[in-house]
C-alpha cells in the first residue's frame, strides 16, 4: 500500500528542508488513516507529536502514532466536515541534533 504522503529531507546550498508530497492531501472518504512515510535515511519522525494538526476540531481526535521505526506516522481523520486544515510535519535527524519542519495541509471532502 502507497503512503498517502510521502515525506523527504533535502539539501539545497547547505540548508536542509522537508518536502511533503503532496502537499495537499484531499481526504473523501470516512474513517480515513493518513500514512506519512519518511523517504529520507538518516531521519526520523519523533515518537510524540510528529504530525501536529492546527485546530484539529473533531475531525482528528487521536494522537498521530508513530511506528517504532519511526520511519511512518498514521494519523486518523474522521472526514465528516468540509474543510482545509493545516498541520505541521516534523523530523529529527538520527542523532536528535537536528530538528525540521514543513506546514502543507489535508482538505477534507466528505
Amino acid at each position: 500500500m502507497e503512503p498517502d504522503v510521502t515525506v523527504t529531507v533535502t539539501e539545497v546550498n547547505g540548508k536542509r528542508k522537508i518536502h511533503c508530497h503532496p502537499h495537499h492531501v484531499k481526504v473523501t472518504e470516512q474513517d480515513t488513516t493518513l500514512t506519512f512515510a519518511l523517504a529520507t535515511d538518516g531521519y526520523v519522525f519523533p515518537p510524540n507529536c510528529a504530525v501536529v494538526v492546527h485546530h484539529p476540531g473533531s475531525q482528528f481526535p487521536n494522537p498521530p502514532v508513530t511506528e517504532p521505526d519511526g520511519k511512518t506516522v498514521n494519523l486518523y481523520d474522521v472526514c465528516t466536515e468540509i474543510g482545509d486544515f493545516n498541520y505541521t510535519v516534523f523530523v529529527v535527524n538520527e542523532s536528535g541534533t537536528e530538528r525540521l519542519s514543513e506546514d502543507p495541509s489535508i482538505q477534507n471532502e466528505p
